[in-house]
């Protein structure tokens, strides 16, 4: 933008994407950038017209990612950076969630800038990479110094670029056997939730990242879930990591349809590389056991906390 000028300039932005897009974009309105977002629809998914329908004349960049963070819906980038050509407009890809999960390139993908980062991909934290198709026009990130094609001025962190890639080189080589892998997981982990009253899958229909799981708990807290199934040796979350302390019903959530109610009931689950079947049958009957404690069941027995990590621990060292 600031290339071309940010007075008068438009951007279109999905509203899935996440926090470092959506709200730069909102800031940017002082600088006189116009935004238009574009909702999903209840499966979770953008449709390339509608990005289509919000483009205009001093349209400037569309940013679409290629994978959400909280429900794992992945878009048709393609489609879009299809449309974006046709009207002369670039097109950002936030891909960082799906980097290790989904096979994707550059050129599959159609964007002018594709931005990843490590951590995803069982790399580095705090290492990122961000490719841009040739002549796309991009202002330095930090003014100062001429290293890194004046692109970002700074020393950067050798170590962990060195990790980002060989963080990469794994993914690409093993990425058909870890999707395989993360699926398996999430479809025994979905099928075990059908015996959980009240327990559903959001956009269970959709094209969605291997190893991610949004579930809605009807009538219940999610963060009083989060709480048990932390005590009980499990770590999920209630929305994504940038959000973390909110107690708002995730926008992300509200986007596909969820009343704030059934948005505050919802919980985020996935696995990685790490994970293995008897961890998640374990996680289901940690997950039941907190589910029937809160809704107060019948014939229920309440245990401590210690009765229920020691019964965690005994059998994650079972398992190993």
């Amino acid at each position: 933008l600031r290339t071309h000028g940010s007075a008068g300039a438009h951007l279109v932005v999905s509203t899935l994407e996440h926090p470092s897009i959506r709200v730069c974009a909102r800031a940017l309105g002082a600088a006189g950038v116009r935004t238009t977002e574009v909702s999903c629809g209840p499966d979770g998914r953008v449709a390339p017209e509608a990005v289509g329908e919000a483009i205009r004349p001093d349209t400037r960049l569309v940013a679409l990612m290629l994978a959400n963070n909280e429900i794992g819906t992945v878009q048709d980038v393609a489609a879009v950076a299809a449309i974006c050509r046709q009207r002369g407009v670039q097109l950002l890809c936030d891909a960082v969630q799906g980097t290790g999960k989904i096979d994707f390139d550059v050129e599959s993908l159609g964007a002018d800038y594709v931005v990843i980062a490590g951590h995803k991909a069982n790399g580095p934290l705090g290492a990122a990479a961000a490719w841009i198709r040739p002549g796309a026009p991009l202002d330095a990130l930090l003014e100062g110094g001429g290293q890194e094609r004046r692109r970002r001025a700074s020393t950067e962190n050798v170590a962990a670029c060195a990790g980002l890639g060989l963080a990469c080189s794994l993914a690409g080589e093993e990425i058909e056997e870890r999707a395989a892998g993360m699926l398996g997981l999430r479809q025994r982990f979905e099928a075990g939730l059908e015996s959980i009253p009240g327990a559903r899958v959001n956009c269970a229909g959709s094209p969605r990242l291997p190893n991610t799981t949004n579930a809605c708990f009807e009538g219940m807290d999610a963060q009083q879930l989060l709480i048990r199934l932390d005590l009980a040796g499990f770590a999920v979350s209630t929305g994504s990591a940038c959000a973390s302390g909110s107690v708002e019903p995730s926008p992300t959530l509200l986007q596909i349809g969820l009343d704030a109610r059934s948005a505050l009931s919802c919980l985020r689950v996935s696995n990685g590389l790490g994970n293995d079947r008897n961890q998640v049958d374990r996680f289901l009957e940690a997950l039941e056991d907190a589910v029937r404690y809160l809704r107060g069941a019948r014939g229920y027995t309440r245990r401590s906390r210690d009765e229920v990590v020691d019964e965690v621990a005994a059998s994650v060292g079972s398992a190993r």
